[in-house]
């Protein structure tokens, strides 16, 4: 959960993290309406999707997502639902259409910590090179090499210009052209790539990315820090995994390890002369043993049942809240979340159909 500033805490009309609850959900407003579903609705709330349904590691008195899936899955068995509905896509004004964009993927995570330990002293009589000096060069190595972004045709993010390319009047038509040749050729398919990487969200969408975004070290100014350490968040691709990432950083630091003379394992493996003399030591490990495998992409083919009944009930729902009567009035095409939350994961043997979605906004009127 994103952390609150104490100092703004007086602005907020209810107390942040109270648990207050306005009773303006859907699922109430379709009760309360009598809403009876043609089949079988399993709703599943948990409280943990922030930490990926971490919580029911630690004690079997908290009822998170994981044991909530777990206690489903002994109910409905493997792949015993049509498909899962998570938080997740809703819609927007594109290139003068409205798309709706439910997730049929999820990013992978891993949080990678360096950590540096050499020997104290007092900070008159300094080495070359302190453990915060040390680690400040490896994370200048990590942001000087971003991962590479690499589209391919199995890329949610490539459906879903398909998509727009299909059906948008406001498209760049040289753009669309790029979209709709990608299709076929290869060389058009690296030109869509080079398109991409120029736009931000489109780029991390695609590619694995990396963000330092904690780090700690040294504990008065006249002593030499004996650790130094930072935790480096990988966003990964759906095209890779979480042991390709820990390949990647344990091979890209190497050279930086020799430099320094340190000695080097990187998730639990030794990758320097056990024994040797060293200013110190450097390991890399999964900082919070919370790494998440991409989610597998859940198929929009044209013989995708669960698909077409979901992006069906989108447009079906989207027009008659509207009054509206037109075939096109909201195009739905596949979409994916910069983040994740693990519920993909928790309840993935339940069914091989998940989508992020929230596309509809009840009113109550």
């Amino acid at each position: 959960v994103v952390p609150v500033n104490p100092e703004t805490v007086d602005e907020w009309t209810h107390p942040p993290y109270s648990g207050y609850f306005d009773g303006g959900a859907s699922v109430e407003t379709l009760i309360k309406s009598g809403f009876k579903p043609t089949r079988t609705l399993v709703l599943s709330f948990g409280f943990d999707e922030e930490i990926s349904g971490h919580r029911v590691r630690d004690s079997s008195t908290f009822q998170g997502a994981r044991k909530l899936a777990r206690a489903l899955f002994e109910i409905y068995g493997k792949d015993g639902v049509a498909f899962l509905v998570d938080e997740g896509g809703g819609f927007a004004k594109q290139n003068g259409i409205t798309i709706a964009t439910p997730g049929i993927a999820e990013k992978g995570s891993l949080d990678v910590r360096l950590e540096i330990t050499a020997p104290g002293g007092h900070s008159s009589v300094p080495p070359k090179h302190t453990s915060i000096g040390m680690l400040a060069a490896f994370l200048v190595e990590y942001e000087r090499n971003p991962y590479k972004v690499k589209l391919t045709r199995q890329d949610p993010l490539y459906s879903m210009l398909q998509c727009v390319a299909q059906h948008s009047k406001e498209l760049n038509e040289d753009y669309r052209t790029i979209i709709k040749r990608a299709a076929t050729s290869d060389k058009y398919l690296r030109l869509l790539e080079k398109n991409i990487i120029k736009n931000n969200l489109y780029a991390s969408l695609v590619g694995t990315t990396q963000a330092i975004d904690i780090i700690e070290g040294g504990v008065k100014a006249n002593a030499l820090p004996e650790r130094a350490s930072a935790v480096v968040n990988h966003r990964i691709s759906t095209m890779s995994s979480v042991g390709e990432i820990k390949t990647h950083d344990a091979e890209l630091l190497s050279r930086l390890a020799k430099e320094f003379n340190l000695t080097y394992t990187a998730f639990g493996k030794e990758l320097s002369v056990e024994g040797a003399p060293s200013a110190g030591k450097l390991t890399l490990s999964d900082a919070f043993g919370t790494a998440l495998e991409p989610a597998p992409v859940t198929s929009t083919t044209p013989d995708a049942v669960p698909w077409y009944i979901l992006s069906g009930t989108i447009k079906a729902t989207y027009d008659s809240h509207r009054s509206l009567a037109g075939a096109n009035e909201i195009i739905v095409g596949p979409g994916m979340p910069s983040g994740n939350t693990g519920e993909f994961f928790s309840y993935m043997h339940w069914t091989i159909n998940c989508f992020a979605a929230q596309i509809l906004v009840i009113t109550g009127t």
